[in-house]
């Protein structure tokens, strides 16, 4: 009894070790260049050449290099067959299984994590690998990024001038990242007149409608006749305010690079 019951638990770990060599796949990053960023990953647990000639690796990108939650559609040119691997490529390991080790050269920087599928004659996918250099800077780098630097993921130019300095294109306009020329304050304060005199025009429109629509009602008129004073001395204000920074900062104290 004791003798069968050895070699049924023989038999069952034999199935089990047959079984865990034939479907999983043995496939895991090998280095990774932060320098270059070039990723090696290898693949093996295949038991001929001709299956593993039969195999795609996918590299695919799950993230951005910006800082929180990202965005990236993918990668160019990331499928990679193994069709034509040469034999001085593939090598063999102590089992008799057969593996190659392939490399994706100069991941774009903006390509935070990344993982590589294999699938065909082996289906297995790497963990993960975090690849956000060092000295991402996302002011100059990009914004949503799934490509080449430089691009966000629709294709459009994130870098753009503003005022003589470089900038990055955002949904208010091109806003400058260079504090040394005080580039980023003249954007940051055109963008608050344009808004602030966008506000004051709707205001005085939503005054105006207040008024026509009142029908002699003393509240109403009343509401709609400060809403539009309100609204054109706030107007009055910005004119006021940029008139006397062009007065007193550049034509009095001649402050420079405003």
């Amino acid at each position: 009894m004791k003798l069968k019951f050895l070699f049924s638990s023989l038999f069952v770990v034999f199935l089990f070790l047959a079984s865990s060599s034939t479907v999983f796949a043995d496939c895991q990053v090998a280095n990774w260049d932060p320098n270059s960023r070039n990723l090696q990953v290898c693949v093996g647990q295949f038991s001929s050449p001709a299956q593993l000639r039969s195999t795609t690796a996918n590299f695919h990108c799950l993230d951005n290099s910006n800082p929180g939650p990202g965005f990236c559609t993918g990668i160019e040119n990331d499928n990679y067959s193994l069709s034509g691997t040469p034999d001085s490529q593939i090598a063999q390991d102590a089992s008799g299984q057969y593996y190659t080790c392939i490399t994706g050269q100069g991941l774009s920087r903006g390509i935070g994590k990344i993982e590589v599928v294999f699938s065909g004659g082996q289906d297995c996918t790497t963990a993960s690998l975090d690849t956000v250099p060092s000295d991402w800077d996302p002011l100059t780098e990009g914004t949503i990024f799934s490509g080449e630097p430089g691009r966000a993921g629709g294709g459009a130019e994130i870098e753009c001038v503003s005022n003589g300095s470089k900038g990055i294109n955002t949904a208010l306009g091109c806003i400058s990242y260079d504090a040394t020329s005080g580039g980023f304050v003249r954007s940051l304060l055109t963008i608050v007149i344009g808004l602030g005199g966008g506000v004051a025009l709707l205001l005085i429109l939503y005054g105006i409608f207040i008024v026509t629509t009142s029908a002699g009602i003393p509240e109403k008129l009343k509401e709609g006749k400060e809403i539009i004073s309100s609204a054109v001395a706030g107007l009055l204000f910005i004119i006021m305010a940029i008139f006397l920074m062009n007065l007193v900062g550049v034509k009095i104290l001649a402050i420079p690079e405003l």
